[in-house]
């Protein structure tokens, strides 16, 4: 696999040469807004700073300068031109060769149509557990990215298969422990949580899970 010649040179913000598969094509990549907001971006060109609109995502991506022409379509994508509203949404990123400045640049462009489930592409994405770190992965035919949604929605951040099951045995606990102390109130601290979580820690299957993110 070879290596594009703008990837040596190190860039903070995401770029055309990040989506070359290393044979001479620019493979598009799924990628999950995680916010959008105005940050000052230096010029290399002039040295100066200017304000842009850039984006951040959940996946181990570098941030994306958004210009007017993809804002446009990530409204309409979105379906809101509220950056609010672009939080958690998922959008296809491709290239599009475009003449400036005298030359043929492979600009970045946000695809018009909603992303698919899954894009066949070689450029790997982790989406990482925001309690672990580890990469989400998909698990018993649960693609990672619903996973990433359904954690999402029912425990307030992205998690891992693991930290699903724990999450969810220590909601179970909390839910328990008052119903202890009401019927004996003799009890220690110690074995009301032993008692909370019997039977709980790591017992998420699958069948659970597709429950909990309906």
């Amino acid at each position: 696999m070879s290596t594009h010649w703008r990837k040596i040179l190190e860039s903070d913000y995401l770029a055309g040469a990040d989506l070359d598969d290393g044979k001479g094509k620019f493979m598009p990549i799924v990628a999950t807004i995680k916010n959008a907001r105005r940050e000052e971006v230096l010029e290399p060109a002039t040295a100066k700073k200017e304000t842009c609109l850039v984006l951040h995502f959940h996946e181990k991506l570098k941030p994306m300068i958004c210009n007017v022409t993809n804002a446009k379509t990530i409204a309409k994508v979105v379906g809101s031109s509220y950056i609010e509203d672009w939080a958690d949404k998922r959008i296809t990123i491709k290239t599009e060769k475009v003449k400036a400045f005298g030359e043929i640049w492979d600009a970045l462009r946000v695809s018009p149509k909603p992303p698919e489930s899954a894009l066949p592409t070689e450029i790997k994405i982790e989406i990482p557990c925001a309690d672990c770190g580890s990469e989400i992965q998909s698990v018993g035919g649960i693609p990672a990215s619903k996973i990433f949604e359904g954690t999402k929605k029912t425990y307030g951040r992205p998690l891992c298969m693991t930290c699903a099951n724990a999450a969810k045995a220590a909601k179970e606990a909390k839910t328990e422990i008052p119903e202890l102390e009401a019927e004996d109130p003799e009890l220690e601290p110690e074995e009301i949580s032993l008692l909370g979580t019997e039977g709980s820690l790591f017992d998420l299957d699958e069948e659970d899970f597709t429950d909990e993110i309906k």
